[in-house]
């Protein structure tokens, strides 16, 4: 134990070790950030030392970390062995975290999925996987066993918990139960003795499953509108996440949420949700429920091909993950004009702290020679030179100015550093382009021009 600690407190930087010899940080906060990596740490650092800003420290640094919820390794449902994800592991050693919860989801989601399947093997009808978050409300459901109809109720937690809620019902099933067996209420008895074996019932389900789906192929229009009814509302084997803002800082979200991006998928939204509730579906719900999946596909089955496609290029957008390579992919193949979505404001500028980037900035929009003058000036003197070339002070107007971040394909400011847009798209630049020559020296990644 004692030799674990030492090694995890080696691994902090030297101003954290210093800050933590001083008692200026408590004992909670430095085992939480024992878990950080060397980035985080240094981004942490910057926050402690910052006049305007607060470091997170407790639980809250640990959260922030993590990205706001701590799944620790005993909550897995698959072989750790295997997992492709960073583990890491807190200053006593005691228990794994999973670094990136995206990955470790993406994990649990194909465990959780063999679950379901091995229910389904051993005879349970029903098994419904609640959404993430989403308590089982025990009160409200009525313990039966599997041969009178009980279902398997599976109950997932943010931090990772997945709890087999076996046999149950919920009262209102209960009491149609009780009525259709209540002697004199002219309906006969039900029997509860299921006319098929479980052997036998898998045998017509694997059967009727192989013919629908073999008749299947020849439908693709039908199978189109069958996968974006997947998409939307999930299944035991799909499980498909809408992407959700989680920008850290407050400034960056309200930034994104009042961009014209964001409002024109908003207008789409409220056109799909339109769409649904004309073909009499009132809410759409990414719950998995195999019911609320079918009425999902019944309405695109109603919905003519310009309708449906226009569901489809929002579930596609609604789902897209950002920050990575795919980004630049769409944003080439579609042709985007990101002078139409972004133009510079003050919390861009405010948020690049890189001299090097500032000053290549001055040089795009003044000229190399303007850079050259202004290279001892600080970084808020040349941001302000920046502003006056857009808004026209004192020269020509140049409000159609974007830095090459924020065009496409993207590029880089500053020669052989890393940066994530262009790196993310000299990956896949080969795949999009008809010749090898047009992925510049700029745009390559700043380990392929040192290896160059």
């Amino acid at each position: 134990m004692k030799v674990r600690r030492i090694l995890a407190l080696a691994n902090l930087s030297g101003p954290i070790r210093a800050l933590y010899a001083k008692e200026a940080i408590d004992p909670d906060t430095i085992r939480a950030l024992t878990l950080a990596t060397k980035d985080q740490q240094a981004e942490w650092i910057a926050l402690f030392r910052s006049e305007t800003e607060r470091a997170p420290m407790g639980r809250a640094c640990k959260a922030w970390i993590t990205g706001g919820t701590t799944i620790t390794t005993d909550k897995a449902l698959f072989d750790l062995a295997t997992y492709e994800g960073r583990v890491t592991a807190d200053l006593f050693g005691e228990t794994g975290v999973f670094a990136e919860a995206d990955t470790f989801w993406k994990a649990q989601t194909a465990g959780l999925a063999t679950r379901v399947e091995a229910y389904i093997d051993a005879g349970w009808r029903n098994v419904k996987v609640l959404d993430r978050g989403k308590y089982f409300a025990s009160w409200e459901h009525v313990k039966r066993p599997r041969t009178k109809g009980g279902s398997v109720i599976v109950e997932v937690r943010h931090d990772g918990t997945v709890t087999f809620h076996e046999g149950y019902i919920t009262q209102a099933e209960a009491r149609k139960q009780e009525k259709r067996t209540r002697p004199g209420s002219g309906a006969e008895a039900a029997d509860t003795k299921p006319e098929m074996s479980g052997p036998l019932a898998q045998y017509i389900a694997l059967h009727r499953h192989g013919a629908a789906r073999a008749t299947l192929l020849g439908h693709p229009g039908i199978a189109l509108r069958l996968m974006v009814a997947h998409a939307m509302v999930g299944s035991a084997l799909w499980n498909v996440r809408r992407h959700e803002y989680l920008a850290r800082k407050e400034e960056i979200q309200a930034s994104v949420e009042a961009s014209r991006a964001a409002a024109e998928m908003r207008a789409a939204g409220d056109h799909v949700r339109s769409l649904f509730e004309a073909h009499g579906v009132a809410s759409l719900r990414a719950n998995g429920d195999d019911y609320h999946l079918s009425e999902v596909f019944a309405a695109l089955l109603g919905m003519d091909d310009t309708e449906t496609l226009s569901v489809i290029a929002f579930v596609m957008a609604d789902t897209l993950e950002a920050g990575g390579a795919i980004v630049e992919a769409v944003a080439v193949a579609t042709e985007t004009d990101m002078a139409a979505y972004w133009k510079p404001e003050p919390v861009f500028l405010d948020l690049v702290r890189d001299k090097r980037a500032i000053n290549a900035m001055v040089a795009e929009i003044a000229s190399p020679s303007t850079a050259k003058a202004a290279l001892t000036d600080t970084g808020k003197a040349q941001k302000d030179l920046i502003w006056n070339r857009i808004a026209g002070e004192g020269c020509e107007a140049n409000p159609g100015w974007r830095p090459g971040w924020m065009q496409v394909p993207p590029t880089r400011l500053v020669e052989a550093a890393g940066s994530a847009p262009a790196d993310a798209w000299a990956r896949i630049a080969r795949l999009f382009t008809s010749d090898d020559g047009d992925l510049s020296p700029e745009a390559q990644p700043a380990a392929a021009q040192d290896a160059a």
